[in-house]
């Protein structure tokens, strides 16, 4: 990324987490759900948001200062993308994403983040995903807002792999389900298998019986790293994991899913992937950069870490295809 050269840039990325914090306090008092069927003045607002009107005011001319909302002489309206993506209405989560794990858990465990880089991690109050997820309001707030926003990373998959003979399935990390529910609503005949932690694993229960797929799901309740994976399957799937565990866990991961796949097998990553050159795009490194808190040796992901830990694993037929433009990606490679 070209380096900066410009005092209003710096202040651009000094002052940012004032705009995030009004995108997630709009969300959490429903400005964008006020807006939702028609254009409102500051006055209806005010009146429909309560609270202190001066400070109502305030965050409105903010969200239209940086684009969340539109303003027409004195009528305000939701900018197309919240419209689409912070609205009940435009059928996306997203807004759940942002309140709970985002603003609740995410934003302010980066207050840790000079400890954790100077070595201080007895000032953090978790030592990795596993610490962390013992408590069981935190992991419940952070798998529900996860499934809110991974429903949806199926249909990307699908575009990825061709899963016409494909059978079984393994979601190692696999959270509340989302994404091996959404598979398992499209591929009649599959049938699969989530790793995760105790407490996760609960919550995927009970999102597995609502759509109506508890049949077709085993569940092994334990750390990846340390639980014994089935074998004779067809695709493993890793999403959002690569980031989330040290650096030196990846191969041991890797190697575990050549051991559990069949000859011809695929392993499928989903993760967030940068340059080579670590020069950018600026999300994928800044979501690692994130992680650095809660999870001591990990690493910034790239093309060419991921690939070459996967051949040396023995893995073939490598290709990585962004889905979310210049933040995630799909890796597929074959046994």
């Amino acid at each position: 990324m070209k380096p900066i050269d410009d005092v209003s840039d710096l202040l651009q990325i000094a002052f940012g987490y004032m705009a995030s914090k009004a995108l997630f306090t709009a969300v959490s008092i429903g400005v964008f759900d006020v807006l939702d069927s028609s254009s409102k003045s500051l006055a209806e607002i005010q009146k429909t948001i309560g609270g202190e009107p001066e400070a109502v005011k305030t965050l409105i001319a903010a969200l239209t200062a940086i684009g969340l909302i539109a303003r027409k002489d004195e009528m305000f309206s939701n900018s197309p993308v919240a419209q689409l993506a912070l609205t009940k209405s435009g059928g996306s989560q997203f807004s759940k994403y942002l309140s709970m794990q985002v603003d609740q858990q995410m934003y302010p465990m980066l207050q840790h983040l000079t400890d954790a880089l100077k070595g201080n991690r007895d000032q953090v109050p978790y030592y990795d995903y596993e610490d962390w997820f013992r408590n069981t309001d935190e992991a419940n707030t952070y798998s529900e807002a996860q499934h809110a926003v991974s429903q949806g990373v199926a249909n990307a998959l699908l575009q990825a792999l061709d899963w016409t003979n494909v059978k079984s399935l393994l979601d190692v990390a696999g959270g509340t389900g989302a994404v091996t529910i959404d598979l398992l609503q499209q591929l009649p005949d599959l049938g699969s298998t989530i790793i995760d932690f105790p407490k996760v694993v609960a919550l995927a229960r009970k999102f597995a019986s609502q759509a109506g797929v508890v049949g077709r799901i085993d569940y092994i309740e334990d750390n990846a790293l340390r639980a014994e994976w089935p074998k004779n399957q067809d695709v493993v799937l890793m999403s959002y994991l690569c980031i989330s565990v040290k650096g030196k866990d990846n191969p041991i991961l890797f190697e575990k899913a050549y051991a559990s796949l069949k000859p011809g097998g695929w392993i499928l990553i989903h993760d967030f992937i940068a340059d080579n050159n670590l020069e950018g795009p600026p999300l994928p490194i800044l979501w690692a950069l994130q992680h650095v808190p809660f999870n001591p040796g990990g690493v910034t992901l790239t093309e060419a870490y991921i690939s070459q830990h996967l051949k040396s694993k023995g893995f073939m037929q490598i290709k990585i295809t962004p889905i979310i433009e210049r933040f995630t990606s799909p890796v597929r490679a074959q046994k």
